[in-house]
């Protein structure tokens, strides 16, 4: 017999009947087990438009997260029940890294979406069972947290996410409903017993006063749903004013890696409007947005009274300030600038938090004639050089400043030395008198800097 919560499911996948893929978000737990069943239910009947058209490929989706000791029988338990359906399986293994001040919780919703992002495709359909519960508890969570009016914000029903597009059709739906639902078609689902531990702030909520409220204000959903919709519409407004503010500050890709933001234009702004662009900025790159707290210590940066080293590192983002522009790009990795590397030529030399560096022929006359004892090392204080085809001698500090290389780049510009020689400067420059005969081959060095990918969002 059909439920009113399996017609509605049917009613809004119609709508996304031409996805080459319905994927759904398989976690085992009570929610996701019913959103698979219903939308298996919904994928079986849906109807033949015409001999050339082919519904959607269904698949069930697991992200483990190795968290809990038994996180690969419950991956098991959910191969089993899609293979028992007739659902193609698809599992992912994700490793779940924490920044600076993030929750395990927030770095395992990180991890798993950077997942989603790189497994969907164009044209696929990412189904997740968030509920009517779900997005209550969240935003009396982000209450009690002190969150501002954007961290209030209701879950979207509706995304894109990466080249795919993401959709919650449980949204309006209770958790009583969907554990009726389960009831009714004597569904069996994982128990994650951590889910009852009061330890954690969503149970505590969940269990323990959210019940309470249930007794004084029984319409406390249809209340707290009310004010989630004025929210979301006055956020509306303020992204609204955000894009006017950002007209004039186009981003681009940074060359050293990250986006780079012009900030002139935001400085004739109030700082309750720069606060606000800034958020909109990070919101519109699916990147983790900073507290009021985060924000605070981001002002002296942006109005260039902090040190050019300066930085602000949050949930796997680091936002940098340097000539004019508010640079978001990932943390860089650990480096030993004392350490020396020794390099022959054409050979492929990883240094971590620097990137790769080869020493590849140049041509006749061009590049480097190369020495003995050949290494990379770095910088210092107090290096000079000279490069091939200018006047004089310059401190390599200088040089550097000069060619508007970022501060937190400039001890990390491999060095070619030959012996106690400095002969080149990454594939910047030449010193001058280091480069080979007319009728020699030389060597340029290469350097690939490391690939900084973004946090998933």
């Amino acid at each position: 017999m059909d439920t009113p919560l399996f017609s509605d499911i049917d009613r809004q996948l119609s709508a996304y009947a031409d996805c080459k893929r319905w994927i759904v978000a398989y976690s085992g737990g009570l929610d996701s087990h019913v959103l698979l069943h219903l939308v298996q239910r919904a994928w079986a009947e849906m109807p033949q438009v015409n001999s050339q058209w082919e519904k959607p490929r269904l698949l069930a989706l697991h992200i483990n997260h190795g968290l809990n000791p038994q996180a690969d029988q419950w991956q098991e338990h959910c191969a089993r029940n899609a293979r028992l359906a007739g659902i193609e399986f698809l599992s992912e293994s994700v490793v779940v890294q924490r920044a600076s001040r993030d929750s395990l919780e927030n770095a395992a919703r990180r991890a798993r979406y950077l997942a989603f992002e790189q497994l969907l495709e164009t044209d696929d359909l990412l189904l997740m069972a968030h509920h009517q519960d779900d997005q209550i508890e969240t935003f009396l969570l982000r209450q009690l947290r002190g969150s501002g009016i954007r961290g209030l914000t209701a879950m979207p029903a509706k995304r894109a996410l990466g080249r795919a597009r993401l959709f919650r059709p449980l949204l309006l739906t209770t958790r009583q409903q969907i554990l009726d639902y389960a009831h009714q078609h004597h569904l069996q689902w994982i128990e994650d017993e951590s889910n009852l531990d009061p330890v954690y702030d969503r149970n505590y909520l969940r269990h323990l006063l959210i019940p309470k409220l249930a007794d004084r204000w029984s319409g406390y959903r249809k209340t707290l749903s009310r004010v989630i919709e004025q929210i979301d519409e006055s956020n509306q407004l303020l992204d609204d004013l955000a894009s006017i503010d950002l007209e004039d500050s186009r981003d681009k890709p940074y060359a050293w890696g990250g986006s780079a933001l012009p900030l002139k234009p935001l400085r004739v702004l109030t700082w309750q409007r720069q606060k606000n662009a800034l958020r909109y900025w990070l919101k519109k790159k699916n990147l983790p947005v900073p507290t009021a707290a985060q924000i605070r210590e981001l002002r002296p940066m942006l109005e260039g009274g902090a040190s050019p080293l300066a930085e602000l590192r949050f949930a796997g983002i680091c936002l940098r300030c340097y000539n004019d522009q508010l640079i978001v790009m990932p943390p860089l990795s650990k480096h030993e600038k004392g350490k020396r590397y020794v390099i022959k030529k054409q050979e492929l030399l990883t240094i971590e938090g620097v990137g790769q560096v080869q020493l590849l022929p140049a041509g006749l006359g061009q590049g480097v004639l190369l020495r003995d004892n050949l290494h990379i090392r770095f910088r210092k204080g107090g290096e000079r050089c000279k490069p091939l085809g200018r006047g004089g001698t310059q401190s390599l500090k200088k040089l550097l400043q000069d060619r508007r290389i970022p501060p937190w780049w400039r001890d990390r510009v491999p060095l070619l030395y030959g012996g106690d020689q400095l002969l080149a400067v990454a594939d910047l420059w030449v010193c001058d008198g280091c480069s080979p005969p007319a009728n020699q081959v030389g060597y340029q060095l290469q350097w690939l800097r490391p690939e900084m990918a973004m946090p998933g969002h």
